[in-house]
């Protein structure tokens, strides 16, 4: 019984960590999306070069 509660703390720990290197990972893609989001911005406002109509 012991090494049944064994293994299912183990499950619980691996299934916590892979939770929190989700959440880690969307973390990240959310950062670089607004990242890029405020480039666009910078981009778009910047003054053009050349002939402008």
């Amino acid at each position: 019984m012991s090494a049944l509660e064994n293994l299912c703390n183990e499950n619980l720990k691996a299934v916590n960590d892979l939770s929190e290197d989700t959440r880690r990972d969307i973390d990240s893609v959310y950062i670089a999306l607004t990242e890029m989001a405020e480039r666009k911005k910078q981009l778009e406002n910047r003054p053009r070069i050349g002939f402008n109509q």
